[in-house]
């Protein structure tokens, strides 16, 4: 399947602003710390954008270009170890940045430019007096 350059354009007019998606966040993991079906996370975003089909779209795809590029290394100094083998800690503007950074047409897939998602890390930190 090939990207078209309508649906970027569509992904990336729906950014997912901080407080959403931090309350997204907030909300998918709850207390217990568990990983959410993914109805679940749909049920969330539903409920979060008052229906939006759009919008909970892009959150979607931001979310999955957000975990290949950290399953792919690129961002090893804003993640650390977690408390035990399968989790980690992610600095907040990663999440942030996920929800604003443009998207790109990587082969079949949606994704996030390495160098983009940095910079728009980095001045989110610059933003936020340096918290990262």
């Amino acid at each position: 399947m090939l990207i078209s350059t309508k649906l970027l354009q569509k992904l990336n007019h729906n950014t997912i602003s901080q407080d959403e998606m931090i309350r997204y966040i907030s909300l998918v993991s709850g207390d217990n710390n568990t990983t959410p079906s993914y109805s679940d996370g749909l049920k969330v975003a539903m409920y979060l954008f008052n229906k939006n089909s759009e919008k909970c779209f892009s959150l979607n795809i931001r979310l999955e270009a957000l975990n290949r590029i950290l399953s792919s290394g690129k961002l090893q100094g804003w993640i650390s170890d977690g408390d035990d083998d399968e989790s980690f800690y992610i600095s907040e503007n990663i999440f942030v940045a996920a929800g604003i950074a443009p998207l790109i047409a990587d082969g079949n897939k949606v994704s996030f430019d390495k160098d983009t998602f940095l910079k728009t890390t980095f001045q989110l930190g610059k933003l936020s007096d340096g918290k990262v």
